[in-house]
């Protein structure tokens, strides 16, 4: 970007010098102004080369865009897809927790749209998990996140 911009003043330093030169060119000690066409030329090479950085950065935004959008899934989760990604996530919580915790984390309720985790999990860990994964959790089509088994039952919103 830094390159296209010093270019584009270049450029345009050239331009001005060109037609400055072409205005103070006397001729028997007479001014002389460019005819049109020249006017012309020099309306171009300013303004194409100071319009380059806006295009550059448009077309730069455009494929930010097109990239983020690629990204995204284009499916619709189904009450399959919540259920293999709440086993995965008890295969995770049990692998990788410390200490270890026997933990059941299935979907139900609200069309199957609520994550439940039951066994060994408090408030305070399951929102910070809540947190953690609401990219995730929502990207599934979780509406929310309960857990029942700690010292009080809880529930958060991804």
């Amino acid at each position: 970007m830094a390159a296209a911009a010093v270019i584009a003043v270049g450029i345009g330093g050239g331009a001005v010098y060109w037609i400055a030169r072409r205005v103070l060119d006397t001729t028997e000690g007479a001014l002389t102004f460019p005819e049109p066409s020249s006017l012309l030329a020099f309306g171009l090479a300013m303004g194409l080369p100071l319009a380059l950085p806006a295009v550059i950065l448009g077309w730069n935004d455009e494929r930010a865009k097109a990239a983020a959008k690629s990204k995204k899934r284009d499916w619709v989760p189904s009450k399959d897809d919540r259920r293999a990604y709440a086993k995965d996530l008890e295969k995770q919580i049990r692998e990788l927790s410390s200490p270890p915790r026997e933990v059941e984390v299935t979907i139900g309720g609200d069309g199957d749209r609520v994550l439940l985790i039951r066994g060994t999990f408090e408030a305070q860990e399951g929102e910070r998990l809540t947190k953690a994964l609401s990219a995730d959790l929502k990207e599934h089509g979780f509406k929310r996140v309960e857990g029942s088994g700690g010292k009080r039952d809880w529930w958060a919103r991804p």
